[in-house]
């Protein structure tokens, strides 16, 4: 495929997964149909400022059901094709947060993906603190350590001191390699890339695309290995 091919649906929100072929990639991306909505548009600006790239082609819905008290909205992937996100109520940043989940919805890459996904929020503190929980039970977990800290301080205090450490040694990893690509590029990415500061140079079409990311930044891309 080529590259100018390639920007087009990355600029769209499509990136190919790690292990997408370019015939699954394909059928992804053009099945998806542009939809109107108000939402999209309103964040539409924002996103390409940022990050290089729009989605247009997500439905969205506003309900609570299947949500958990802690959460505002979730992305939910399907492989059939009818991906969507639901909201509980409209929110410009939640919307935002949710769309770098939909531009990565071939990847299973869950170590640093809510690293990238509070990235697009304006408080910085939320950018440092949001990523703390992988999972949809480490919430609650981490609150009932901090409720029981006079009860069982010993095992409260490790539990607390596991999650934060956790996100530190996780933001080291993260604020390294921020600091060399663009974001554009660094959506594109995986755990273990990100981790270890350098870019696979397995021949795939996400390095294709990685390529053409670096040669429109006009940067040389030395963390190809």
């Amino acid at each position: 495929m080529k590259a100018e091919e390639l920007l087009f649906f990355f600029r769209r929100g499509f990136i190919p997964g790690p292990n997408e072929s370019e015939e699954t990639f394909l059928k992804r991306a053009i099945s998806r149909p542009q939809l109107s909505l108000c939402e999209w548009k309103e964040i539409s600006h924002p996103l390409l400022e940022q990050w290089g790239f729009s989605i247009d082609w997500i439905p969205i819905s506003y309900s609570s059901t299947k949500l958990l008290p802690w959460e505002g909205a979730v992305f939910w992937a399907k492989e059939d094709g009818t991906s969507s996100i639901q909201l509980k109520a409209y929110s410009t940043e939640i919307l935002m947060h949710e769309a770098i989940h939909a531009a990565r919805e071939a990847f299973d890459e869950p170590v640093f993906e809510e690293f990238l996904a509070y990235m697009t929020s304006t408080a910085a503190w939320k950018r440092w603190v949001g990523p703390m929980f992988q999972r949809v039970w480490e919430f609650p977990f981490f609150a009932l350590a901090v409720f029981f800290i006079p009860f069982f301080p010993v095992v409260a205090s490790i539990t607390l001191a596991y999650f934060i450490g956790r996100l530190l040694y996780r933001h080291f990893f993260f604020c390294r390699i921020k600091k060399q690509v663009p974001l554009s590029v660094l959506l594109c990415l995986t755990d273990r890339e990100i981790r270890s500061g350098k870019i696979s140079q397995t021949s795939s079409l996400r390095l294709q695309l990685i390529e053409a990311l670096f040669d429109v930044e006009d940067l040389i891309p030395n963390l190809l290995s």
